[in-house]
């Protein structure tokens, strides 16, 4: 749960992070009487974060693709389990689950 948390709050962050980006390199157009030298570093400073905010794009999009398969999986071999124990197991898997969705271990 905790990864999931922390999937949901780097998206975020990585949502602010990219419109404010774009905030940014929409004002280059604006400055007026700037010498081109600090408009050409300006210019590339805001392309190295432009780089660095795709490469944590990528890999958070990684993380949480493969956070979704192990949920799927998990899933998948829950029902595959409950299909094949017998009844008294299925009860116990049951109130398990029951139990850990209450937050009692």
């Amino acid at each position: 749960m905790n990864d999931l948390a922390e999937i949901v709050a780097m998206d975020l962050l990585d949502a602010l992070a990219q419109q404010y980006y774009g905030y940014a390199s929409r004002g280059v157009g604006t400055f007026q009487n700037a010498n081109e030298e600090a408009l050409s570093q300006w210019r590339d400073q805001i392309n190295s974060v432009r780089q660095v905010l795709d490469t944590y794009s990528q890999g958070m999009k990684l993380r949480l693709d493969r956070t979704q398969h192990v949920v799927q999986r998990a899933v998948f071999l829950e029902g595959t389990l409950r299909n094949n124990l017998s009844p008294q197991m299925s009860a116990a898997l049951s109130f398990s689950t029951s139990l850990s969705r209450q937050g009692i271990q």
